[in-house]
């Protein structure tokens, strides 16, 4: 990875200034708030009551006549329930009202009440899926305030069905009812506990050193956005492209930003245009003071720039209300030197900052950490805080070469004490990798071979909307350090393969890539690039076509580009005057040129593959699937265009990297910026189906993937680097089969070890 930072570029700027979908925005817009208020909540789903802007205090009444009162009628029949009793209120409905009910009634489908009766329909119809329809019921009734005799209506239906609900029949649909339900988008999202948590500590006086652990994709790194609150962030990250999706959503929530990448003076720190406060006038265009940082709420920095950006930042604020809020601290500490070390010392050597924030999912645990903390308590005598919190709703299954769930029952299959050692130091940061199906089925398996772990299931659950995600994990956990003769029974215990984890993604196995992008970690990108292009079924005499049109579009663009230059020459004598530009107003000798560049470009060949070596197309699936409906396969397929295919085309790159593009697959090449902007580009719009990538790519990227592999020909990965690579995946979205897939067993111990400790050996010595 390569920590050599530089200033902003164009597109990098540009980037910045992009709008955020409405959703994201307010969920951001919570963060920030709940700084001041931690029990605040956010929700892309409306009851009745939000949708209808009705005055009347009896609204609910006529919202259920208009709306609800023909079809909970229905429903009341076909599910034996007594009917609803209404009484219509004294108080008649404003004109404005009616006429509102009228007017709105397309937005009334889309309601959380609408999503209640369509359950209730459906339980109603269903013999099967009863348990799943009745969860959905509970779930919305109790995370939404529904309109009054919908309430009515549950309230009742609950009070006649519950008894008939089967707890085990519960577990054995766990994955349906808990992993990949539609219902799980529903939950309004609120703050995590780990920021509700680092958010009272901030409030508290005095100087203050925070471990903040929380896991990967739980929204730690949007944090400093409900600091600026109170506080002025440094915010010190390795990675720029985390620091620069930051600013992003910073700029989106009114926080004014500033950077200092590359920074040797202070002359070279820049503010975005929201933080500027003066300007001085030149030429009569206004020019931006960036030496008057008294705007910036947080300001980007690289390691080497901190001492710059820190004594900036004490020229405009006290340092009491700044913090330095250090992003994947954990970075180089495995390993024994690195050139950053020393400039991670000459930080802690210059740090006049008391309030420190070191940020990671992969930071050791509390006991490993007192050297470190007993340095700062003697240096800015205050006060030391561990916050560590779980992943409750993540949902993503680890698969082993043989293509069967990884769970610690079977990594200690060997050895329970060993399990129990493992699960006292690492339930919290290992919970989220749990399959909650594969926990279902093995609390089931012994529940009915030993009555007194049936026993202990029902004390814990007496209903069904006691079975979450969390709750199932948690007692998992539990109950695999209390069965007895372990050795035999994990020997006996049934594995399943749930699919075929091979290296023909762009083959035979393409279809298992679903949702979204993939990412491929390996140690040699390049290596692998030649084993797709040549193993992707792509015929010889394509290759020759495609190198045969390059060779002519290659030509005709050294042209073209001749022609350029000497239109830009003959117009620039008229760049000022911007009506004769934009009405083509030329002379004889120019409109020539023009007419030649125009025929040139028609006579570009168009390069395009048959969509038939395209993964995930319909095309290919038809190829290389047997019998599988693609319309309900899921498959995601990449969307490479005509646009991106004439700009890849035109680079200097090889062949190969040409053809990885066309098949959807991208790559960075170590010689070409211009290609790797593309293939930035790319990937932040979810265009690219795979991304190969070394491990480092990992810290320096925070999109969303939907599944990841860890190839064959990586042996060397650290236990912190596996869990930030699983990190990559299943982020923001919850209600899908996410899966993380290692090509080789060797690395699971790793994952299930108990850490490497030069890691937490070089963070006692570098550190502070």
């Amino acid at each position: 990875m390569d920590f050599n930072q530089t200033k902003l570029t164009r597109y990098e700027w540009e980037t910045m200034e992009k709008k955020l979908e409405p959703a994201e925005l307010t969920i951001l817009k919570m963060i920030r708030n709940g700084y001041h208020d931690t029990e605040c909540f956010a929700s892309t789903k409306f009851t009745t009551r939000d949708v209808m802007k009705m005055e009347h205090e009896d609204k609910d009444y006529f919202i259920y006549d208009h709306f609800f009162k023909e079809p909970l009628a229905t429903l009341c029949k076909s599910l034996e329930l007594k009917p609803i009793v209404s009484k219509a209120p004294k108080k008649p409905l404003k004109t404005a009202d009616k006429i509102r009910l009228q007017s709105q009634k397309s937005q009334f489908s889309d309601t959380v009440e609408f999503m209640v009766l369509h359950y209730l329909s459906r339980f109603s119809k269903s013999k099967k899926s009863r348990e799943l329809y009745f969860y959905n019921i509970e779930y919305l009734s109790k995370h939404y305030d529904l309109n009054a005799y919908v309430k009515l209506m549950v309230v009742q239906f609950v009070a006649r069905y519950e008894p008939e609900m089967d707890l085990l029949k519960g577990l054995e649909n766990a994955s349906l009812l808990l992993e990949n339900n539609e219902v799980l988008t529903y939950r309004p999202i609120t703050l995590h506990t780990h920021q509700k948590q680092i958010y009272q500590v901030m409030k508290e006086p005095g100087p203050k050193l925070i471990y903040y652990r929380a896991p990967t994709s739980s929204g730690k790194t949007l944090t400093p956005i409900g600091i600026t609150q109170e506080y002025k962030v440094i915010f010190l990250c390795a990675s720029r492209h985390i620091g620069l999706n930051l600013a992003k959503s910073s700029v989106n929530t009114g926080v004014k930003v500033a950077f200092a990448f590359g920074c040797k003076t202070a002359d070279d720190i820049r503010l975005h245009y929201s933080a500027v406060r003066t300007f001085t006038e030149k030429n009569g265009r206004k020019r931006p003071v960036h030496s008057d940082g008294r705007n910036i709420d947080m300001i980007f920095c690289d390691i080497q720039s901190y001492e710059v950006t820190m004594l900036f930042m004490l020229s405009l604020f006290e340092k009491e209300k700044m913090v330095l809020f250090w992003d994947e601290p954990t970075i180089t500490m495995d390993y024994e030197t690195h050139p950053l070390h020393e400039l991670i010392k000459e930080v802690w050597k210059v740090n006049q900052v008391p309030n420190i924030v070191l940020s990671s999912a992969t930071l050791p645990n509390e006991q490993d950490l007192v050297v470190l903390s007993d340095k700062y308590l003697k240096r800015y005598e205050g006060k030391v805080h561990y916050i560590e919190s779980v992943d409750e709703t993540t949902q993503i299954n680890l698969l082993d070469k043989e293509g069967c769930t990884i769970m610690p029952h079977t990594v200690f299959a060997h050895s329970q004490e060993e399990l129990i050692s493992f699960m006292a130091l690492h339930k919290k940061s290992h919970l989220k990798f749990l399959s909650v199906q594969s926990c279902a089925d093995l609390i089931r398996t012994f529940m009915e071979k030993d009555k007194d772990y049936g026993l202990l299931f029902r004390v814990l659950f007496t209903r069904l909307s006691d079975m979450t995600s969390y709750s199932i994990r948690m007692f998992y956990c539990s109950l695999i350090q209390q069965i007895k003769n372990w050795p035999e029974e994990m020997a006996a215990y049934e594995r399943k393969s749930m699919l075929v984890i091979s290296d023909k993604i762009v083959t035979e196995t393409s279809h298992t890539l679903t949702y979204g992008p993939t990412i491929f970690l390996c140690e040699r990108p390049v290596d692998w690039m030649n084993y797709f292009v040549e193993f992707s079924g792509i015929h010889a005499s394509t290759m020759q076509d495609i190198e045969k049109k390059m060779e002519f579009n290659q030509d005709l663009s050294e042209k073209m580009i001749k022609i350029q230059k000497q239109i830009e020459d003959q117009t620039s004598k008229d760049e000022d005057n911007e009506n004769k530009v934009k009405e083509q107003r030329f002379d004889v000798q120019t409109k020539t040129l023009i007419k030649e560049y125009e025929v040139l470009e028609r006579r570009m060949k168009a390069i395009r593959l048959d969509p038939v070596y395209i993964p995930n197309t319909r095309e290919h699936f038809a190829k290389w699937t047997n019998g599988l409906d693609y319309d309900t396969s899921c498959v995601f397929v990449s969307d490479i265009d005509d646009l991106v295919i004439q700009r890849v085309m035109k680079m200097e790159v090889d062949l190969q990297y040409k053809i990885l593009l066309l098949l959807g697959i991208g790559i960075f090449n170590p010689v070409s910026n211009e290609y790797n902007e593309l293939i930035t580009e790319l990937s932040e719009q979810k265009r690219l189906g795979v991304i190969l990538a070394n491990s480092d790519y990992i810290y320096g990227t925070n999109y969303q993937f939907c599944h990841a592999y860890i190839a064959n020909d990586l042996k060397n990965m650290t236990q912190e680097k596996i869990i930030q690579a699983i990190g990559r995946v299943g982020r923001k979205e919850k209600n899908k089969r996410f899966t993380f897939r290692f090509q080789d067993n060797s690395l699971i111990p790793v994952l299930y070890s108990n850490g490497n400790p030069m890691e937490k050996n070089k963070l006692n010595e570098l550190f502070l």
